[in-house]
């Protein structure tokens, strides 16, 4: 996915990236939930990383 995001930037390959962060977000709370409040944020982080996605979809559709 990194050289598609380098290669293809597109709406589709944003919302695979949305859809495959969510997935292993709710894996990671259903399996190690010790996770959610963990010091360094690991599942927190996700949530900023959907927000740039959410931002570059959100400018592609726009332009």
């Amino acid at each position: 996915m990194g050289v598609l995001t380098l290669l293809r930037p597109g709406r589709n390959l944003w919302l695979f990236q949305l859809a495959l962060i969510a997935a292993y977000t709710l894996l990671i709370c259903w399996r190690l939930p010790e996770f959610l409040f963990h010091p360094f944020g690991p599942v927190l982080k996700n949530l900023a990383i959907a927000a740039i996605i959410i931002q570059l979809y959100a400018e592609e559709t726009a332009s």
